[in-house]
């Protein structure tokens, strides 16, 4: 296992660019199959960190996303496309606060700033009154993080309470807005619940009945991995995932393109080797 994790990282460093940031590709489908475009933006860069945990790769990432805390919210590109977003905010500032960054004034504005747009004390999607505004429990998990983090988690009732239901409804099973993937909300809420202790008691039995029904569903290698993750966490046997994800492993360290998330519309679906390869990484890392 130690030198497939060291031919993964290896693959991930030397795709870190300039800029700080790991490339990103849009396809039409979620195999990430036919033309490819390659995007500049933040999001995929900052869920490899948050996958990667820790490293010289992290400190790299997150030293520039400091730099640019310090001065303005994020926009998912980096031009001026779209206006600031709850989930990317929500997802950098987060890992921030946890990596030690003095960013907490930054921070309790941002989640001033979600509040304020939020629908019926949902978090939304837009930090901002000129676009419509969407609901993804997705973001929602996010902003509750990043609350929690802050020691305000219990001033989102409503949102927690949005979150739950995607779970107990199933309504998780047909994946969310931006995110397609059942095992992305639950590798998400199972993040959330690791530090909510009160929505863990509340949520542990259904989220185990809600893993143990995905396993063996899918071949996709971010599904594989993010499953192995919250199987790790939960004490479950996910040795089919990992033996599955092994094998997709390449000669060069990295794991094949799949998308996470799209667009609200369903017509781009981003995707990175980079990023599949640091969920593996993760998975690898946390395997019981």
């Amino acid at each position: 296992m130690h030198e497939r994790l060291i031919r993964a990282l290896s693959f991930i460093e030397n795709n870190l660019e300039q800029d700080f940031l790991f490339p990103s590709f849009v396809a039409d489908s979620r195999e990430m199959q036919g033309p490819t475009q390659k995007v500049k933006e933040y999001f995929t860069t900052a869920l490899v960190a948050m996958a990667l945990e820790e490293g010289p790769i992290v400190e790299r990432v997150l030293d520039n996303f400091y730099q640019i805390a310090q001065k303005r919210l994020f926009t998912f590109y980096p031009g001026p496309v779209y206006p600031p977003d709850t989930d990317t905010n929500s997802l950098i500032f987060s890992l921030l606060i946890l990596h030690g960054y003095e960013i907490e004034d930054q921070a309790l504005y941002l989640i001033d700033q979600i509040k304020k747009y939020s629908i019926d004390g949902i978090a939304g999607v837009w930090i901002c009154g000129q676009r419509e505004q969407r609901l993804d429990p997705i973001v929602s998990i996010n902003a509750q993080i990043l609350a929690t983090l802050l020691g305000k988690g219990d001033e989102f009732p409503a949102n927690k309470g949005f979150i739950i239901n995607h779970l107990i409804s199933n309504n998780y099973l047909h994946g969310t807005r931006y995110y397609h993937s059942p095992d992305t909300f639950l590798y998400f809420l199972a993040r959330l619940a690791e530090l909510d202790l009160e929505l863990n008691r509340l949520i542990n039995n259904k989220l185990t009945f809600a893993l143990k029904q995905r396993l063996k569903s899918t071949c996709h290698p971010l599904d594989l991995a993010q499953r192995m993750i919250v199987g790790n966490r939960l004490g479950i046997d996910i040795d089919w995932e990992m033996e599955k994800l092994l094998s997709l492993q390449k000669n060069n360290g990295s794991l094949p393109m799949d998308a996470m998330f799209r667009l609200g519309s369903g017509k781009g679906y981003f995707g990175s080797p980079v990023l599949t390869t640091a969920f593996f990484i993760q998975a690898l890392k946390h395997k019981n």
